[in-house]
């Protein structure tokens, strides 16, 4: 093998390390985008379904809010169940902090906490990802998301 050829061997070997390294980089941040934003999609979805379910449930029932809170966690994980588990265990879908009351100005007087909020919380997403990090020299954190990822909606019942 001559000198020539063999100089053109190592050219190629580092145009490969070059490439490589950056469609690896395109790659893992798709990835590491797409899962977060499938994860968060599907909490929006839920989180509109509990709510249209929750609507639902007639005024005159006996602990309404409870009644509520029953018919709304059991939406979240019908509409969640079909996630890996690894994805929806730290959302606590049965959680009755992820549902709450308030009181609304246009509220009846036999209903004064008619205001319906639900909130899904991934918390600490960014310290405990689907997909883990990487660093990348000259683009840093890939992905840059935030800590928690969070779905909420309110309305009136």
């Amino acid at each position: 093998m001559t000198d020539h050829a063999r100089s053109q061997l190592g050219t190629a070997t580092i145009e490969l390390a070059l490439v490589f390294s950056l469609l690896f980089s395109m790659v893992w941040a798709i990835i590491s985008y797409t899962l977060p934003l499938i994860l968060l999609q599907n909490m929006h979805q839920a989180v509109a379904a509990a709510t249209r379910v929750a609507a639902l449930v007639p005024v005159n029932t006996a602990d309404h809010q409870g009644q509520v809170r029953s018919v709304v966690a059991a939406e979240l994980r019908n509409q969640l169940d079909w996630l890996p588990a690894r994805w929806t265990q730290p959302l606590d879908l049965a959680a009755s902090q992820n549902i709450s009351f308030s009181t609304a100005a246009g509220c009846p007087a036999q209903r004064p906490s008619c205001q319906l909020t639900i909130e899904l919380r991934y918390p600490g997403y960014a310290s405990q990802p689907i997909v883990p990090g990487i660093t990348l020299p000259g683009i840093g954190q890939i992905p840059r998301l935030p800590a928690d990822l969070t779905a909420h909606t309110q309305t009136l019942l």
